[in-house]
Formats: C-alpha cells, sequence, structure tokens
C-alpha cells in the first residue's frame, strides 16, 4: 500500500499501471531473496523500497535514504503503513563525506517529483533545503551492514559525488549489485562524463550491463513477456554508457545476475 499524489507521474503511473519503471521491477524481482539486504539511495516516496522489503521478507534487511524532506515524509509514511519493521530509512544526501549540501527541490507544478537534485553552487529558490550529507561508506558501518545484496542508486546526477563515499565496500565487493540510473546532462553541469563514473567502477573488476530501456521492451515487459534476464541485460557497450539515459546492473566480481 502507498499513499499516491495523482499529480506525481511517478505515483501516478504505479497507481494506475500497478508498476513503476517495468523493467527493473522484473530485475528486482528475479534478484532478490528472503533474507538478503538492499540499500535504496535516491528513493523518493518508496516504489523500490516497498518492492523490495516484501521480497526479502521480515528476516531481510532494507535501509532507505532519500534527502527532500516532503519525499521523505511520505517514504515515512508508506513504510509505516505497511508495517515494515525490518525497513529503516534514513533523511540524508548521498555523498563522499560528512555534511550539508543544498538539495534543489522537485517544483510539484512540474508533475514529476522524482527529479529534486543536489545543486552544484550556492543557488536555489524557494524549493531549496539544506540538507544532510552522508558517505555510505560511514552510513552502512554505522548501521553495522557487512555487504548489500543489491544497491539501487538514482540520485539525480550526483553518482559522481556519491559513489567516492562508498569506495570502501566497492573495493572489496561490499556491495554486490548495483543497479545505477545516471543522468548525463546533469553530471555534464557537474564536470564529469558517464565513463568517468563507471572508471571508478571497473577499476574494483565490476562487470557491466545494460537494461534494455527501449519501447519494445517496455512493453514486452510489462505485460510479462520476458522469460529470462538475458534478454533485459546485455553488456554494456559504449553507445549504452552515454545513452541519454543509461541504466545498468554492476555486478562484483564472482557474483551473477
Amino acid at each position: 500500500m502507498f499513499l499516491c499524489d495523482l499529480r506525481d507521474s511517478i505515483s501516478r503511473e504505479a497507481c494506475l499501471t500497478g508498476q513503476y519503471e517495468p523493467q527493473e521491477t522484473t530485475l528486482l524481482r528475479a534478484l532478490l531473496k528472503p533474507g538478503m539486504t538492499v540499500v535504496d539511495v535516491g528513493a523518493n516516496w518508496g516504489y523500490h523500497t516497498l518492492l523490495a522489503a516484501h521480497l526479502v521478507g521480515r528476516g531481510g534487511r532494507v535501509i532507505s535514504v532519500e534527502p527532500d524532506p516532503r519525499l521523505f515524509g511520505t517514504l515515512s509514511l508508506n513504510i509505516a503503513r505497511n508495517g515494515l519493521g525490518h525497513v529503516s530509512a534514513r533523511q540524508i544526501a548521498a555523498a563522499d563525506a560528512p555534511g550539508r549540501l543544498r538539495l534543489l527541490g522537485y517544483d510539484p507544478s512540474d508533475g514529476n517529483y522524482g527529479v529534486s537534485q543536489l545543486a552544484v553552487d550556492d543557488g536555489g529558490g524557494d524549493d531549496a533545503f539544506l540538507v544532510e550529507a552522508r558517505d555510505l561508506d560511514g552510513l552502512l558501518a554505522d548501521m553495522d551492514v557487512p555487504h548489500v545484496d543489491v544497491m539501487k542508486m538514482d540520485v539525480e546526477g550526483a553518482e559522481a559525488l556519491a559513489l567516492p563515499g562508498l569506495e570502501r565496500m566497492l573495493k572489496t565487493g561490499g556491495i554486490r549489485r548495483l543497479l545505477l540510473e545516471l543522468h548525463p546532462a546533469a553530471l555534464a553541469a557537474r564536470g564529469t562524463r558517464p565513463e568517468t563514473v563507471l572508471a571508478g567502477l571497473t577499476a574494483h573488476r565490476y562487470r557491466v550491463w545494460s537494461l534494455d530501456h527501449s519501447r519494445e521492451m517496455s512493453r514486452r515487459v510489462a505485460y510479462g513477456r520476458v522469460a529470462t534476464l538475458d534478454e533485459l541485460l546485455k553488456p554494456a557497450d559504449a553507445d549504452a554508457i552515454n545513452g541519454s539515459w543509461p541504466h545498468l546492473l554492476l555486478t562484483a566480481p564472482g557474483v551473477a545476475f
């Protein structure tokens, strides 16, 4: 169960179709098993958090990270509404070090509540917030999390800021699978590129797979016409990484889908 604001395109899609991002939903349903540990970085109102929580069960663990105070309030209500005692929510922004950062929140009139992003400079309007930032290595150590079976990261261009704060766990393969959404335009505003972000991961021998987000595949997945993950995932090439909206799965050395 979740609170659905029909003004928001993400909530509206989940409410009216029963799911959001069919490819990612199918992938998580295939990957997650009871007892696993999941971290949802950039959780929004909690769609992926709720999905993961029910898949890993009460013997598993979900940590949900969302900095926007408005979305975090809805996220917390959704967790409570479902009685998910094995889910922990933290109102923080993933970064390279602890501190305070300026978050440019979504504009409610735009119809997409999933575009809050960390500011590149000190500017900001009425929807700007000063938020707590944490490195994920430190957060997970504080929460006594030795490894993560699946981490989903969708941070609207702050990937290059968040991933260095996860270096310790990436170096040891403690993040077994990383479902990563890249935002090339937002990365460019920060002076970096998708290849640069991925270089740090492939240096630790992570393998990179691309999710097929074509219109045809979206329809096939939505109607349950994909039998295996091999149909959905392909080894990522330069075109996939440099696309307008890359959706990637990275696997640690020795870890299968």
